[in-house]
Parts: structure tokens; C-alpha cells; sequence
């Protein structure tokens, strides 16, 4: 049996190998991932003259909250103030259909504006802890942040048949009926609203 931990692999490898062809694409040279979810940065690349090292999330989003997430880890933190961008690559989950709606969807953001956001900025918008998800496989937390944020841009829409290998490897605990009914997947609880 696939553990958690390996989907969650799965889906951030393939991430970083569809980004890096994305960025040699655009023009990037020298691109290189890490492969390694402890390392410095995700991706680092040169492009104009310029190095970039960035951070890859691939993610199914919050869709009943149209927001990407980022993990609430003091290395994942201290990794945005050594880093130039973050990207978030939404995913469809095909246990999710609302998910659809994001699948290829390619977010960027400049990794100082997210930390900053993190650390101080979302305190003055929201007051109560209505921004963080909890990760029960890995006991850590999770941030949020909505996608209408100044500093997120949506920078690339992926085809769908890039992005189809993506929705069955994954980790949502949600799921949706073939209303739209959001709900629970452990236990079922239909309580959760419709999107």
C-alpha cells in the first residue's frame, strides 16, 4: 500500500519536473530541481543574467475558500527569506469536482511577500485561526492564503493533458458529491455546507 507520505512525494516530484519544463520553455537556463524536500530551495535556474531559487507547492486548493497553502514548518518558513519565489501549482483531485475549476493553474509569488504575509500581515485580516489546516499524517499546520491576496498572480493555465496524471495522487481529506456537497472523506460528515 502507498503511505501518505509517498503521495505527497509523488505529487510534489511531479510538480517540480512539469515546472522545470515550464521554465526551460520560458526561456530559463541551467534548471535544476532538488528532488529532496529538505533542501535549500525546490528549483534553482538562471534567466536573463539572473539566478532564481524557488519554492514548488502542487496542491490541490481550498476551493470552498478559493486558497493555496503553504506549510507552517520553521524550515519552511526560514526557506522564503533564502528564496526568490514561491509557486503554486493547483491540481484537480478527482474525488473533488469543484477542484476542476483551478487544475493548471499556475500561482506565483515573490517568497519575501509570502513570509511576510505569514508572519505578521494576515494578523490584521483575520483574527481568529480560520486560515490554518491541519495536517493528521504529519502533525503540522498549514496557512491558508487567499488567491484575491496583492501578491499572488496567476502567471500560467497548463493543459489539461499535462495536468491529468496529477488526480489520483494526492492527500485531500475532502471530497464532494455530484452536487457539490463538500464533505469530510473520513468520516462523512455531511454537516461541512455545499461550495
Amino acid at each position: 500500500m502507498i503511505t501518505n507520505d509517498v503521495k505527497k512525494q509523488m505529487v510534489g516530484k511531479q510538480g517540480e519536473i512539469l515546472l522545470s519544463y515550464y521554465f526551460q520553455k520560458m526561456g530559463a537556463e541551467n534548471v535544476r530541481i532538488s528532488g529532496n524536500p529538505f533542501s535549500e530551495a525546490d528549483i534553482n535556474f538562471s534567466y536573463k543574467g539572473n539566478n532564481f531559487l524557488g519554492e514548488i507547492k502542487t496542491q490541490t486548493p481550498y476551493v470552498k475558500k478559493h486558497r493555496v497553502s503553504y506549510p507552517i514548518r520553521k524550515a519552511q518558513i526560514d526557506k522564503l527569506l533564502k528564496t526568490n519565489y514561491v509557486w503554486f501549482l493547483c491540481k484537480a483531485d478527482s474525488s473533488m469536482l469543484p477542484s476542476f475549476k483551478y487544475e493548471g493553474n499556475l500561482y506565483k509569488a515573490k517568497s519575501k511577500d509570502v513570509h511576510s504575509w505569514i508572519t505578521d500581515t494576515h494578523r490584521l485580516k483575520y483574527k481568529t485561526n480560520e486560515l490554518l489546516k491541519h495536517d493528521p499524517y504529519k502533525n503540522i499546520f498549514w496557512f491558508n492564503i487567499p488567491l484575491n491576496e496583492s501578491f499572488i498572480k496567476k502567471v500560467y493555465k497548463f493543459d489539461k493533458k499535462d495536468m491529468i496524471h496529477f488526480r489520483n495522487i494526492g492527500v485531500s481529506d475532502y471530497k464532494t458529491t455530484n452536487t457539490g456537497t463538500f464533505y469530510r472523506n473520513s468520516n462523512k460528515n455531511y454537516a461541512k455546507g455545499v461550495i
